[in-house]
């Protein structure tokens, strides 16, 4: 079922099920899965409990791919039961967790951003320094290689015949 609600793609999985999909470095995309308890050698799917999560420049973007997906699982819940789906003895009930529909706006402070400048130009001035003293030694190297061809030229001056 998150196959087929994640577009046929298979489902990434992560070290740890609580890590975030912004904690991974994507800034747009969308993590369907099934939550797994199982450890590093087995899977273990305890619960049929579908996963959604969303990450999205915008809150408006996020809450209608949210609509979407869940349409979509609703639609597909319905597809797989066929006529048992009208049976509500028999049918397999589909139910968003309130809680769940929450969506977090998550971005850096003022003083987050403030010390990621800081480390930036912490770490361009080290490089840049770095490659200062790298050139000066080159040049330095270029320098001295001329200037004891020069003398070797003086000394040794050349023979006509």
């Amino acid at each position: 079922m998150a196959n087929d609600v994640n577009n046929g793609r298979p489902v990434v999985r992560y070290a740890h099920e609580n890590a975030p999909l912004y904690g991974a470095g994507i800034s747009q995309g969308v993590f369907v899965g099934l939550r797994d308890d199982g450890g590093q050698w087995m899977t273990s799917f305890t619960r049929a409990e579908l996963e959604i999560e969303i990450v999205g420049p915008t809150r408006d973007y996020v809450a209608s791919i949210q609509q979407e997906l869940l349409s979509k699982v609703s639609t597909r819940v319905r597809e797989l039961q066929g006529p048992a789906y009208n049976d509500p003895d028999s049918r397999i009930r589909t139910q968003v967790v309130p809680l769940t529909l929450a969506i977090d706006h998550v971005s850096a402070s003022g003083s987050q951003l403030v010390i990621a400048v800081a480390s930036m130009l912490a770490a361009a001035m080290i490089v840049g320094s770095w490659g200062a003293v790298r050139l000066d030694a080159l040049l330095r190297g270029r320098s001295a290689r001329r200037e004891r061809k020069m003398e070797r030229t003086v000394l040794m001056p050349e023979r006509t015949s």
